[in-house]
C-alpha cells in the first residue's frame, strides 16, 4: 500500500474508499497489484525488475552489515583481550605505546559500530555517515603509525595540541592513493553532517525513492563497516601484535573484503544508487 500511495499520491483504505472517485480507486488498486506482481515475478535473463532487485539488495546488504558488525565486534575485543587485559587499568587508561593507542582506537571503533547499528534501525543516514567519518579518522591514524615509527612519539605521545595533525595531511601522506580520494569524496561529504551548512540542510531533507533506490542508511552502514575492517587490518599490522592474532585477523579481513566487494558490486547494479565514491572504496578494498 505504501508503494501505491507514493505512486498515486493518495491512500485509499476500507475507511475512506466510499469517498474516493472510482477512477482513483482503480488507479490505486492497479499500483497495489503492480507491486505484488513485481515481488512474485521470477528473475529473468536480460530483464531488470527494479522493485524486486531493490528489495533483494536491501535484504542482502542488511545481512552483510549485521554479520560483519558481529565479526568486527568479536575481533576488536579479541585484540583488546589479547594485548591489553591484565596490563592496563581501563578506569585510568593511559597511552604509553602503539598498542595502547591501538586499544583506544579499538574501543572507540566498537562504540562507533554500536552507534551505527542503532542509527540504522531508525534509518538516520546522515548520522551514520558522521559516525563513519570518525572511524575513517581512526583508520588514517593507524595507517600513519604503520608508515612511520616516529609518528607515535612525535604526534601522539608528544603531540603539539596547538597544532594537531590534520586529517587532510594524514590522507595526503597515506601510502594508499585511494585514501586521498576518499578524503576528497567521503570525508568532506560526511563532514557536512558534523559542521552544518546550507548544503547540509538540503541533504537532510532530500527524499529518496524506497522502491527504486537502495536504502541509503544501509549503504552508509556498509561504508562504516568498510572503514572498521580497514582499521582492524591496520591494527593487526602493528609489529607489536601477537603472531596468532595477526594470522586470525588476516583471515577475517580477507573474507570481509570479499563480502564487501560483492556488496558494492550489488549497489552498483542499481543505476540510481551508483556513486564514484563506491568505486574508490572498492579500489581500496582490492589494494
Amino acid at each position: 500500500m505504501i508503494y501505491a500511495y507514493m505512486e498515486s499520491g493518495w491512500l485509499i483504505t476500507s475507511e475512506n474508499v466510499h469517498l474516493a472517485p472510482p477512477g482513483y480507486v482503480k488507479e490505486f488498486e492497479g499500483y497495489v497489484k503492480e507491486y505484488q506482481n513485481a515481488m512474485n515475478e521470477p528473475l529473468k535473463d536480460n530483464q531488470i525488475n527494479v522493485l524486486l532487485l531493490v528489495s533483494i539488495a536491501n535484504d542482502i546488504l542488511k545481512d552483510l552489515a549485521f554479520k560483519l558488525r558481529t565479526n568486527l565486534r568479536d575481533a576488536y575485543n579479541y585484540f583488546i583481550k589479547k594485548h591489553l587485559e591484565g596490563n592496563k587499568d581501563f578506569f585510568n587508561y593511559e597511552v604509553n605505546s602503539v598498542l595502547d593507542y591501538g586499544g583506544l582506537c579499538a574501543m572507540k571503533t566498537l562504540n562507533n559500530l554500536e552507534s551505527i547499528h542503532k542509527l540504522a534501525e531508525h534509518e538516520l543516514e546522515e548520522n551514520i555517515l558522521a559516525t563513519s567519518r570518525s572511524i575513517f579518522e581512526s583508520y588514517l591514524y593507524m595507517v600513519a603509525l604503520n608508515r612511520s615509527e616516529e609518528f607515535f612519539e612525535e604526534n601522539i605521545l608528544n603531540a603539539n595540541h596547538e597544532q594537531p595533525v590534520s586529517i587532510a595531511s594524514l590522507a595526503k601522506q597515506s601510502k594508499y592513493r585511494q585514501d586521498r580520494q576518499l578524503y576528497n569524496s567521503f570525508f568532506r561529504e560526511s563532514s557536512r553532517f558534523v559542521h552544518l551548512d546550507v548544503l547540509s540542510a538540503q541533504a537532510y531533507f532530500k527524499e529518496y525513492q524506497p522502491f527504486t533506490e537502495i536504502n541509503r542508511s544501509l549503504i552508509a552502514y556498509v561504508i562504516g563497516v568498510t572503514f572498521a575492517v580497514l582499521n582492524l587490518e591496520q591494527i593487526s599490522m602493528f609489529k607489536e601484535c601477537d603472531d596468532q592474532f595477526c594470522k586470525d585477523i588476516s583471515y577475517l579481513v580477507e573474507h570481509a573484503k570479499k563480502d564487501l566487494l560483492d556488496g558494492y558490486r550489488l549497489i552498483a547494479s542499481i543505476p540510481s544508487s551508483q556513486s564514484g565514491m563506491y568505486d574508490k572504496l572498492k579500489q581500496r578494498l582490492e589494494n
